[in-house]
């Protein structure tokens, strides 16, 4: 062990970008990340949205690479994706960072796929979350920067209020007032930065 004077160093940073679809997170994203790298700077896009992802060829300042990902997304074949991007760019984009969470394949699959298998209560969660974890790892151990798009939406939740006109207590269904970003709960506590890309 040594302790030594700490040094204000470089880092990587690891950006978390949410919003409702169309707010303009993949637009915000690449231009962003052309500001990290400079004009003669590799992006690597990794896409899972169906090629939307190339939509800003012809947009973005110096252009971007774009790996099409496709089902099943897997916290491995998202591993795989990274990786592969970061031995190729500069600075990696990942649109969208959702699907590993609750697309096909994805970690809710896997926790149903458990439950189906026979696994019960909590014991469903322990491989997916497991998978999950090595996904957040490789994120944040990549040797390049990494902006990660994800939706978001409003959830819903019960409240109960005293209704005057009934005279008893009633619940309803209120939605939030704040965008929720679909991945993981903590997701966004592991970004070096986050930012609610509002339409």
């Amino acid at each position: 062990m040594e302790l030594k004077k700490a040094t204000r160093v470089g880092i990587r940073p690891l950006i978390g970008m949410y919003g409702e679809s169309g707010s303009g997170k993949t637009m915000s994203a690449l231009l962003l990340a052309r500001g990290f790298v400079g004009k003669d700077g590799v992006i690597g896009m990794v896409d899972s949205e169906s090629g939307r992802g190339s939509l800003y060829a012809d947009v973005i300042p110096g252009g971007y690479e774009v790996l099409d990902l496709t089902a099943p997304f897997s916290p491995a074949h998202y591993m795989e994706a990274i990786n592969y991007v970061a031995k190729h760019a500069a600075i990696g984009v990942l649109d969208s960072g959702s699907h590993e969470w609750e697309g096909v394949g994805g970690v809710n699959d896997m926790a149903a796929d458990e439950e189906h298998r026979g696994m019960k209560g909590l014991g469903v969660w322990r491989k997916p979350k497991m998978e999950h974890a090595k996904f957040m790892l490789t994120l944040l151990q990549s040797p390049i920067p990494w902006i990660v798009c994800l939706r978001a939406k409003y959830k819903s939740h019960q409240k109960k209020r005293f209704d005057e006109s009934k005279g008893k207590e009633v619940t309803e269904i209120v939605r939030d007032e704040f965008l929720s970003p679909q991945q993981a709960e903590d997701f966004l506590y592991e970004m070096t930065a986050h930012l609610n890309n509002q339409s």
